[in-house]
């Protein structure tokens, strides 16, 4: 079964090479929102001070986003429910640049986990980098930590919000 995975994970790969300028901007706006996130003073009172998610990193987090949305399948849609998740996240614990990586992973597992088809947390785990054991681990603690519903009000405002960030 991993491996139909595997072959579903590199025949994806066509798909992004044809993107727009507009993705382009879209993924640059997604960066800019998720980096403005973790840059800012952190609120003094979050659930949790420290964090199942801190870990090293070594890949760059434009870098880590790219690979996540390619080899994850994730549309412009799952994004801006990524932020929204993102925002309510930071109420609980404290995201900074030792923990964002492990974060975005696991709420783009989730997100994407709300479609007809995704894909198992063994490949989530070889996406992105870490152990089958962490991906259920934070997989857990978000799933009893946070409200993963969205209205659609709640999209059309981040989605309002991400397009109202200016390009470099």
């Amino acid at each position: 079964m991993l491996k139909l995975h595997r072959n579903r994970l590199h025949s994806s790969k066509t798909k992004f090479r044809e993107s727009s300028s507009e993705k382009r901007n879209f993924k640059y706006r997604f960066l800019t929102f998720i980096t403005n996130l973790y840059e800012e003073k952190s609120n003094e009172s979050v659930k949790f001070k420290h964090s199942i998610f801190v870990g090293n990193s070594n890949i760059h987090l434009s870098k880590y986003v790219r690979r996540i949305q390619k080899y994850g399948d994730l549309s412009e849609d799952h994004l801006i429910h990524v932020c929204i998740l993102l925002n309510r996240l930071k109420k609980i614990i404290h995201i900074n640049v030792f923990s964002i990586h492990r974060i975005l992973l696991t709420l783009c597992l989730l997100v994407t986990k709300q479609t007809d088809i995704f894909y198992s947390n063994e490949v989530w785990a070889i996406i992105g980098g870490v152990s089958l054991r962490d991906i259920n681990r934070f997989e857990l603690f978000c799933v009893l930590q946070l409200d993963l519903f969205v209205t659609r009000d709640q999209y059309i405002n981040m989605k309002s919000l991400l397009q109202s960030i200016t390009l470099k």
